[in-house]
């Protein structure tokens, strides 16, 4: 008789990107309601001082009745493997008559966690960004353009990045927020919108 059959493992709904030292980024994504939020950490080494992993920033999610919700719903989440390369977060999600798509990709030579997220509206958005909550153990301070957040001795930046089809997102400070917005006029009509954002480890000097 065949025995039982055999389930596939579950997937972990979790990266970690290797700092060197013991240090890591790890973004966990945990059920919200009807969307995914993500979380990302700092890994410390096991005989760090600092007590460990310390949440650094947290999805602000909206709700199912926001047509232009403050961070993209994000309601499907897939952790693909690559050959030769660190796994990349594909996620999807829509509201409204807005769907919206994202990877989190892992740059390990950079050091660097990238967020690119797009939406593609059917008519002009109210809102177009992502927004996160800063942990309360994490030091901040805005430098123009970025925020710097800062863990006992490492240090982060949070940065937009510019493509040929993504304006450079506005970065900005409030209180213990971080808001991330899409920085050019929006239109009416079908069009994708894109934003790509950048949170690294700033090699010590």
């Amino acid at each position: 008789m065949p025995g039982p059959a055999r389930s596939a493992p579950p997937i972990a709904n979790r990266l970690e990107l290797p700092l060197g030292e013991g240090y890591a980024l790890r973004v966990d994504f945990d059920r919200a309601h009807d969307r995914w939020q993500h979380r990302v950490f700092l890994v410390v080494p096991a005989n760090s001082e600092i007590v460990g992993p310390v949440l650094l920033l947290e999805s602000i999610e909206g709700t199912a009745d926001d047509d232009w919700p403050i961070s993209p719903p994000l309601q499907f989440v897939s952790i693909e493997t690559r050959p030769k390369q660190l796994p990349v977060a594909l996620l999807m999600g829509m509201s409204g008559d807005g769907h919206w798509s994202a990877s989190i990709e892992q740059l390990a030579a950079d050091q660097t966690l990238r967020f690119d997220i797009a939406c593609r509206a059917k008519s002009r958005p109210a809102n177009l960004g992502s927004r996160y909550r800063i942990g309360p153990r994490v030091e901040n301070a805005q430098q123009d353009n970025s925020v710097q957040l800062r863990v006992g001795k490492l240090t982060l930046e949070f940065m937009g990045e510019q493509a040929k089809d993504s304006p450079l997102p506005t970065i900005q400070l409030q209180e213990k927020e971080l808001h991330t917005q899409f920085n050019e006029p929006v239109q009416e009509g079908a069009q994708t919108y894109r934003w790509i954002y950048r949170l690294r480890a700033i090699p010590a000097s």
